[in-house]
């Protein structure tokens, strides 16, 4: 019986490729495009030979050492907890696969990513993306968003490093992200590397005057002036601090001191230092007697809640 051309047998050839997700943990310079990329941290000049720290950064700058495997941040000005301040950087995740590859990104301290058998041999590279709103500031100086991804095949995502520093110090931390599904055989495909930074406040000194008061304050004493007329002395104030630094001055009225740059503000930059001057003025003395005439200049500092001076004031009329 002959077969008709539905009963004929009929084979196919079927085609698969697997797929293992990772995602790239090479290239520096596409995960931080952001970023200065060098060599060492020993490039960085610093004042002290042969000494290497992470102060030594510029203020703003950000760079990756690839012999550290550390993204290290420069003096960042110190916020309080909550505060939505401080700096953020983004590196570039890219998945280079033909598969969706799930991304899981976490801020470790540098004792665990030792320990972590996911932590591997990865390195960290520089990347660049747009910044976006920094999350609620808890536990460390270092914050990760968003903490997951899912990246299509051949696509990249960014994820944003935060770093708000609370204390005047120096921190570390480990970034590490880590692939859902994959193989022990290619842990090298991890991308961990190590975060550094330094919290910083803007501060000053009284360079002049030295004396200072029983109470400890410092203070410039006119000693005797003859009544309507005028003496005058003067005080330095010196920028100690690494960042441009505002200083804001209050003085009491109605005294017979006065103060130019009363109830005003003076911008000094790192290192640079001015001189103002205080005028006594006494205008009469009741009787022909003397009479001892006091007042004090009140120096704050902007963005420094803990930085202040009272410099007292004192003369004979």
């Amino acid at each position: 019986m002959e077969k008709t051309p539905s009963q004929w047998a009929r084979s196919f050839e079927v085609v698969g490729e697997s797929c293992t997700p990772y995602i790239v943990t090479e290239d520096i310079q596409s995960i931080f495009e952001e970023q200065e990329v060098i060599h060492s941290l020993s490039d960085i000049k610093s004042g002290t030979e042969g000494s290497v720290k992470i102060e030594n950064i510029g203020i703003g700058k950000v760079i990756y050492s690839q012999v550290e495997k550390m993204l290290a941040f420069g003096p960042v000005m110190c916020t309080t907890v909550g505060g939505r301040s401080g700096c953020v950087e983004r590196i570039r995740i890219t998945n280079p696969t033909k598969i969706d590859v799930k991304a899981s990104f976490a801020i470790k301290s540098v004792e665990e990513v030792v320990t972590d058998p996911k932590a591997g041999k990865g390195k960290g590279k520089e990347a660049k993306g747009k910044k976006g709103e920094p999350p609620p500031v808890e536990g460390g100086a270092f914050s990760v968003h968003p903490e997951n991804w899912e990246i299509p095949p051949h696509e990249h995502r960014y994820v944003n490093i935060h770093f708000n520093p609370t204390e005047m110090k120096t921190y570390r931390s480990s970034f590490l992200a880590t692939v859902e599904d994959q193989n022990s055989d290619e842990q090298d495909k991890v991308l961990a590397f190590d975060l550094g930074g330094s919290g910083t406040m803007p501060c000053i000194a009284l360079e002049q005057p030295t004396q200072r008061d029983q109470e400890g304050n410092l203070l410039i004493d006119f000693e005797r002036v003859h009544a309507d007329r005028t003496s005058s002395k003067s005080f330095i104030v010196r920028n100690d601090g690494i960042m441009t630094t505002t200083c804001l001055f209050d003085m009491p009225p109605g005294t017979f001191f006065t103060f130019p740059s009363k109830d005003s503000s003076l911008t000094l930059n790192a290192g640079e230092k001015q001189e103002l001057s205080v005028n006594f003025c006494p205008v009469d003395v009741a009787g022909g007697s003397e009479e001892e005439m006091s007042s004090q200049i009140k120096i704050s500092v902007l963005n420094n809640p803990f930085d202040k001076y009272y410099l007292k004031l004192k003369g004979i009329a």
